[in-house]
Formats: structure tokens, sequence, C-alpha cells
């Protein structure tokens, strides 16, 4: 049994932040989604309460171009083999048109409450009820010179504000991490050890925006991460583990 297969037991959720703008919260969001789903063979739910332009649901009708064809042909045969059950990824909207913040913790537990796994990208209004009902957050910095001090600041938000045990637990991920990255991903994985459970580093990746699929070594960092958060959620005296590991595909 492969760690993203693991047995859970009961609904999870999962909140992805990302520490700074532009740091790829809602592409982490939704790979890692439909990774979740192929390799589990059941329904996870990715909820997009961005409410903005480049948003979760617009971005969704790009997740079979970037992932290879073989993921997808594996999530078919389990459709085709339950049709009576939902599986995949669902792509949940949380729509909202007046000012000021959502309910984001309630429109959280609701999509819990059908679905398995859910993964949450929540906007920055959004992230103080959102963290309030996590299971388990992803915490999304790109690879560059502001990258420590983002994630510093963040944990330091979430220690300041009672979610401490949230922080230890926490996976970081270090997105673009390239030769010329290398250094700033280092300042990153420094500030994370022995306050995140563990740091997953993508590469850095000129598929996305070229047209074409995500290459091989970006791909084994998502299905990392599944892995890894899978793992979190399942033990839970791995949950409790203080320090930071680093994993890299």
């Amino acid at each position: 049994m492969t760690a993203s297969s693991l047995p859970l037991a009961g609904p999870a959720r999962i909140v992805v932040i990302g520490t700074t703008a532009g740091a790829g919260q809602t592409v982490t969001t939704l790979l890692t989604g439909q990774l979740l789903a192929s390799l589990r063979g059941e329904a996870v739910a990715v909820l997009d309460l961005g409410g903005r332009p480049g948003s979760l649901t617009e971005l969704a009708r790009e997740v079979p171009r970037l992932l290879p064809s073989r993921l997808a042909s594996r999530q078919l045969a389990a459709e085709r083999t339950t049709p009576d059950r939902e599986r995949g990824l669902q792509v949940v909207t949380a729509d909202h048109s007046g000012p000021g913040p959502r309910d984001a913790d309630r429109l959280i537990d609701a999509v819990a409450a059908r679905y398995p796994i859910t993964l949450a990208d929540p906007a920055p209004a959004d992230v103080p009820r959102a963290v309030q009902v996590a299971d388990l957050l992803v915490l999304v910095t790109p690879a560059g010179t502001a990258s420590a001090a983002s994630l510093a600041m963040t944990l330091e938000w979430l220690e300041a504000h009672g979610h401490g045990r949230l922080a230890q637990t926490s996976v970081t991920v270090l997105n673009g991490v390239s030769k010329q990255t290398a250094e700033d991903a280092q300042r990153a994985t420094t500030v994370a050890a022995g306050r995140c459970r563990a740091v997953v580093r993508v590469p850095w990746d000129s598929s996305f925006g070229a047209g074409s699929q995500l290459s091989a070594p970006t791909v084994h960092a998502y299905t990392a991460l599944a892995g890894v958060l899978m793992s979190g959620l399942a033990d839970p005296a791995l949950a409790r583990s203080a320090g930071a590991g680093s994993v890299s595909p």
C-alpha cells in the first residue's frame, strides 16, 4: 500500500495557503487534488474560495492537459467500475457577491460532509476562518529572495493566533526550484526546519505556460506531496512530529 492510498478515519480537510501573492496556491490545490483522486480512485473535492481572476474554477479545465494521460486513464477506469458513485476531481465553487469574507469554515465543513477529501483554496480574507476547521495545512511559497521571509511571517501568524499545532504539522511547498533559486529554497527550508512537518520542492517547469504536459520531475513532486499529506492524515503519531523533513522527487 502506498502512502497516497492509506485509509483515513474520516473526512479530511486540507487548506492550501499561499505565503505571498503568486505563490502557486491554486495550481498546487488543483494538481494535488487531481493526483489524489487518480491515485486513490475516489472523489476528491477542491473548493474554490478565491472569487478572483485566475481562480481555481477557471484553471480546472487545464488539469487534463498538464498531467500525463495515464493518470486520466486510471481515473476513467475507476469511474467505469463504480458508475453509481462520484469519482475523480470535483470542483466546488463558492459563490460570493457581498462585501467582506465568507463563512469559509462552514463552507469547508459542508463540502467535507459529502467528500472524503477536501482541499480548500481560500482568498486571503478567508484564511482566518478556513484554518479554524483545517485538519492539515499546505503552505505554498515561490522559491525566490522573499521566500524565507514570507514563510516565516506565515508561520509566526499561525503561532500567534493559536494555530501552533497546525503550523507544526503543515507541509511547506517550495515552487519553482531551480539552480538559480536553489540558495533561496535552502533558506526557506531552514525556516521550515523544526516548525513544519515536511518540505516538498517542486522544480521550475516551463510547461505551465507552454501548452504541454508537466515534466516527470514535477509530477513526481506533486505525487510526493500527495503521499506526505495522506501519511500525516492517516498517522496521528506522525502528524504530531514537529521536525521538518525534506522531500525531493
